[in-house]
């Protein structure tokens, strides 16, 4: 299907309402969403405000559309109200209205129903002036607190596009490259060592090491102990064992 997209205002002179909310950009973050789903089933979009240049008067930012097969043009409501509606052209496009206005409704929003132009009033250029099958949503009330605590560009994106198509395509999801494991530096045997020059202290791991250089270790382990030396300072060496790299000398 040729669907014409058309994110309400955002050009020139012809801006939305601004309250709790800003529509100029609800209808953009909302459309763009619109389009990507769409496209991603197959349908051939057009995005009408790509068709009407910066600048413009509201007269012609109206006038400047793109005829397809249906035209579906997303704005946000204001003036006092709650709720979601969708104005239609003509009686040919009910069907799809009725689709989009109750799938929006059920994320819990006040369901205010299809109104048709020019029965329930006359107000709205683009669905006077045009051709297809034509509708114009709006998603909720921009000036509501309630609806703008419920407002979500995806959630009401998906809404759309179920009411249009049948189908839904869900966000997509960016998967992080997987980072690679650092190497690990082999950790140093924990064993009490064996030999004549090592003493062992029953019943634990701890042990006294006669060296040939005539110091003594009194080990924790083989990463931690002081050593002692014959007319010198003590020293002492740690080592946590987690890979990290040799032992450290405390003093």
């Amino acid at each position: 299907m040729k669907i014409a997209i058309d994110e309400g205002h955002n050009r020139g002179q012809d801006s939305g309402a601004v309250a709790i909310g800003n529509e100029n950009t609800m209808n953009i973050q909302t459309g763009e969403k619109v389009i990507a789903k769409l496209q991603a089933l197959g349908h051939q979009v057009l995005r009408c405000i790509d068709h009407v240049p910066q600048g413009v008067d509201v007269g012609t930012s109206l006038a400047d559309r793109v005829e397809a097969e249906l035209y579906v043009s997303i704005h946000t409501n204001c003036d006092g109200g709650h709720g979601t509606e969708v104005w239609v052209g003509s009686e040919s496009g009910r069907d799809v209205a009725s689709r989009i206005v109750n799938n929006i409704a059920a994320l819990g929003y006040t369901n205010r129903g299809v109104k048709v132009q020019g029965v329930d009033g006359g107000h709205l250029y683009v669905l006077r002036h045009t051709n297809m099958k034509a509708l114009l949503v709006e998603q909720c009330f921009v000036d509501s607190a309630s609806d703008m605590s419920a407002w979500n560009s995806e959630s009401m994106a998906n809404a759309i596009v179920a009411g249009i198509t049948g189908q839904v395509v869900q966000a997509q999801t960016t998967t992080a490259p997987a980072q690679p494991k650092p190497v690990e530096v082999p950790k140093y045997d924990e064993s009490v060592p064996t030999g004549a020059n090592i003493c062992p202290i029953p019943n634990t791991k701890f042990y006294i090491e006669a060296r040939a250089d005539g110091d003594m270790g009194i080990h924790l382990d083989r990463g931690n102990y002081i050593t002692i030396r014959k007319g010198g300072a003590p020293v002492v060496t740690y080592n946590n064992n987690k890979g990290q790299g040799g032992s450290k000398l405390l003093f």
